[in-house]
Order: structure tokens, then C-alpha cells, then sequence
């Protein structure tokens, strides 16, 4: 398409302001359902025409829950040129055109057919497609008034092939990860469970992928441990994958993990004990980790940890032997924690707690 005709066109469809309205039919949207967390929902434009129609422009407005990604000519309008583009969020205007010969013959029917988005936080219920701005020109170039008859968009819950019981999150301290627990009662064609996560309750990101158990009348449970969370809010949610590609979304949970805000060496536990006790460190931030165990006199007795280590909770058991292994004797012994860099050296935090082995 020239410029020139691009030109001669819009200062045509500008003109049908000023003349008079010759004919009178009617454009509707006809009604459609979609589903939450779905894509590709069609919706057909129809147009009742008595005469026949050359041109036409629309502006489509709908809600921010759904969102038109393509628009196709059937059988009305091949050969029809189409433009359309999205001035503002939630706003498309469409050209329907043609310059030559052919028309949008007189009849009932779907001149477009559009897809949509749907948002996984849509809402089920009725999100309202209105037109407006509806210009058309018969094939003497008068305009044509064509009465607007507003559809609906219907957003409905997807029905679930697989029966989720449960979906929960919980913080392992000592561990340093997330896990996420969900069960199904049961399973209809499950290809498994793309498991997402977030900072924000918008925007995931897929982090593994866990395998279904296809069709089954029986309950399972799933679990899966995230190491690589965020020390804010975390979210999650679950898409759940058929074996045809179909999906549907779960609820979204969110967990905020209770991570040290600086280095900090925990009262072993139990204390007096006999013969094992734990000891819990907490680090803000990576570093190399020192944790040896003393007697009264400052003598090395074991070191239990020698190693680089990541932020978060961890914990480590002396079962009061030495480095030889020898069971040691009973009374009072310290305990050393220090963390520097990955060499070992320049140790930036040292502290110590006293613990009695008491047999």
C-alpha cells in the first residue's frame, strides 16, 4: 500500500463526518466465554448488512483482564486489507478496507474473528467489549451508520482436571530452603506441575518442573525445596500442564523467609547434653566458616565446620569426641565461631559460648 493511497483513504474515513448517513444496519460482538489462565478465546465480529459495505473503522475498548493478540479476515472480508493498533492500554482501533473491487457482501456473519488473552488474575464474571467511533461507507462512498450492539467477554473458572487438595509453603532454617507442599485427590490426563515463582504477585518465572501422575482415581503428594529464593516475599503458584498442552493456574501463596540480618552464634542445644548437642550459626551475607570446639585450657578438641558457606541458618552436631575420634571426658568446653573470606583469612566475626557435657 502506497503512502499516497494511505493518505487518500484516511482523508476519506475523515470525511464521514460530514456526510449524510444513507443506510442503517447493525454490529455486534456475539457473546463468548473464555477461560482463567487460558489464551487463544475467539471472538467473532459479526455484521448485519443489508447493502454492501466497503470500508469500515472501529475503536474496540475492553477491560485489563483480557487482551486481543490477533485478528484474522474470514470468509466476509478476504481480500480486505486490515490494519489495527493499540493507541492506549485497553483500546484497539481496526481498519477494514478494500480500494478497488469487492465489497462485505450483504448478509449475517462474522466479518473478524480476534483472540485473546486472559489473565490468570482475571476475574470470572462479565468484562464488557464496547465499540465506539463506528465508521462505514456503502460502495457509492456515502456512510453508512451502523448501530452498536455491545458484546460481553465471559470469563469463567477453568474446570480443573486435577483435584488439588492443598498447595502450603514453609521456611526450613536450617536448611536454608523453601519447601512447597501441594496434594491431588485426584488426576485426569496430568502431564505434571510447572512450578513459578516471584517477587511480586504479577510477574513469575518458571523454576523446575515436576511430573504428573497422568490419570488417576487415587490421592498423591507433591513437595519440591527452593534454594534460590528471595530474601523478601516470595510467591508462588503452580501450572498445572495436560498432556494436550492445556493448563490451568493454582492459587498464589507467598512466604517470607526469617533469614539473619547479621552473624550470629546461637546457645547450643540441649544444654548440659550427653553425649550430642547441636550448635546454630546464622550469616547476613556468604563467607568462610570456622566452627571448632575448645576445652577450658583454649586446646583444640574437633572442628565440625571448615568451609565456605552461604547466607541463612546452619547448624552443625558434636557428639563430644575429638579430632581423633576418642570420646572426650566430661565438663565444661567452648565453642568458636568465625567467618571471613573464601581463604580463610581476614576473619570477620569471631564469637564464643561456653557448653557443658555433663555424663
Amino acid at each position: 500500500m502506497t503512502r499516497k493511497m494511505k493518505f487518500l483513504f484516511f482523508i476519506f474515513f475523515c470525511l464521514l463526518y460530514r456526510l449524510v448517513f444513507a443506510q442503517t444496519d447493525t454490529l455486534k460482538i456475539i457473546d463468548t466465554t473464555a477461560k482463567i489462565g487460558t489464551e487463544g478465546n475467539l471472538v467473532e465480529l459479526y455484521l448485519i448488512n443489508d447493502i454492501p459495505i466497503r470500508g469500515i473503522q472501529l475503536t474496540l475498548n475492553y477491560s485489563a483482564d483480557i487482551s486481543p493478540f490477533e485478528i484474522s479476515q474470514t470468509i466476509r472480508t478476504q481480500g480486505f486489507n486490515i490494519e489495527f493498533y493499540v493507541p492506549i492500554p485497553g483500546e484497539m482501533i481496526i481498519l477494514i478496507y478494500k480500494y478497488s473491487s469487492g465489497s462485505i457482501t450483504s448478509d449475517i456473519g462474522s466479518i473478524l474473528d480476534m483472540k485473546f488473552n486472559v489473565s490468570p488474575g482475571a476475574l470470572p464474571g462479565y468484562h464488557p467489549l464496547e465499540m465506539k467511533n463506528v465508521y462505514a461507507s456503502d460502495m457509492d462512498g456515502q456512510s453508512v451508520e451502523l448501530k452498536i450492539d455491545d458484546g460481553v467477554f465471559i470469563v469463567e473458572q477453568d474446570a480443573t482436571p486435577v483435584e488439588l487438595t492443598s498447595f502450603n509453603a514453609s521456611f526450613f532454617k536450617n536448611q536454608n530452603k523453601i519447601k512447597l507442599e501441594w496434594g491431588t485427590s485426584s488426576e485426569s490426563n496430568n502431564y505434571g506441575f510447572e512450578i513459578q515463582r516471584g517477587e511480586d504477585n504479577k510477574n513469575f518465572k518458571k523454576i523446575e518442573f515436576v511430573n504428573g501422575n497422568g490419570t488417576t482415581s487415587s490421592p498423591h503428594k507433591y513437595f519440591y525445596l527452593d534454594s534460590d529464593f528471595s530474601s523478601g516475599t516470595n510467591y508462588y503458584r503452580l501450572k498445572q500442564i495436560d498432556f494436550d498442552g492445556s493448563s490451568n493456574y493454582s492459587k498464589t501463596i507467598e512466604i517470607t523467609p526469617l533469614l539473619p540480618t547479621i552473624y550470629k552464634l546461637y546457645q547450643n542445644y540441649p544444654n548440659p547434653f550427653n553425649p550430642e548437642t547441636t550448635i546454630e550459626y546464622g550469616l547476613d551475607k556468604p563467607g568462610f566458616v570456622e566452627l571448632t570446639i575448645h576445652d577450658i585450657n583454649g586446646k583444640l578438641v574437633q572442628t565440625l565446620v571448615s568451609e565456605q558457606k552461604q547466607k541463612g541458618i546452619h547448624s552443625a552436631k558434636w557428639s563430644s569426641r575429638d579430632n581423633n575420634g576418642i570420646q572426650v571426658t566430661s565438663g565444661v568446653y567452648f565453642y568458636f565461631l568465625r567467618v571471613g573470606d573464601t581463604t580463610g583469612k581476614n576473619k570477620g566475626f569471631n564469637q564464643a559460648k561456653r557448653m557443658i557435657l555433663l555424663k
